[in-house]
């Protein structure tokens, strides 16, 4: 006996699956923007460029010129600051309960841009700071956002392994730029 198409194994059934595939990987898309700011960092520090340019190191042109420890220290931190304060349960239930899971997961997202966006335009280790402040916080709010949309729009029998795209992404992204330095 064939299905109608509107049971539990019908055409309908699939679409509403694939549909919560979709979701659930495109919104685990900013676990690779987490990956990718904490992966490159090391490598634009050590950059003739971005001594010149950004920490503005008179001798930026010799292998040896180094940006002080303390300032390149917190250019990595300032980014996981600003993931744990907005993470922290109060701010982000903030943003949770005022703009809704896609509202949240539209802010992260362009919060992340506006980051990206003031660091790739740096020329100064403020303006560099600020936008490693900025998309830090973004992920911040993605994280804690992302696997609760996905949660949510999951069937039952997927939830599992379609949240654990977001960790996936992340780690992979994070693993990619590893192996290459």
């Amino acid at each position: 006996r064939r299905s109608s198409g509107t049971g539990p194994g019908g055409i309908s059934s699939l679409r509403g699956k694939w549909r919560a595939i979709f979701a659930a990987l495109l919104s685990s898309v900013g676990a690779l923007l987490c990956g990718l700011d904490i992966g490159y960092i090391a490598p634009i520090l050590e950059c003739a460029s971005f001594k010149r340019d950004v920490a503005h190191l008179e001798d930026w042109g010799e292998p040896a010129s180094k940006i002080p420890s303390g300032s390149a220290g917190f250019m990595v931190a300032i980014f996981s600051l600003g993931a744990i304060c907005i993470s922290f349960p109060p701010v982000s239930n903030y943003f949770l309960d005022e703009w809704g899971r896609n509202g949240s997961i539209v802010l992260g997202s362009c919060i992340f841009l506006v980051g990206s966006l003031t660091q790739a335009r740096a020329n100064s280790e403020a303006q560099m700071l600020a936008g490693r402040l900025a998309a830090g916080c973004a992920i911040g709010l993605l994280s804690t956002v992302v696997p609760l949309y996905q949660s949510e729009v999951a069937p039952a029998e997927l939830r599992g392994g379609l949240t654990s795209t977001y960790q996936l992404m992340m780690a992979s992204h994070m693993r990619d730029h590893l192996q290459d330095n």
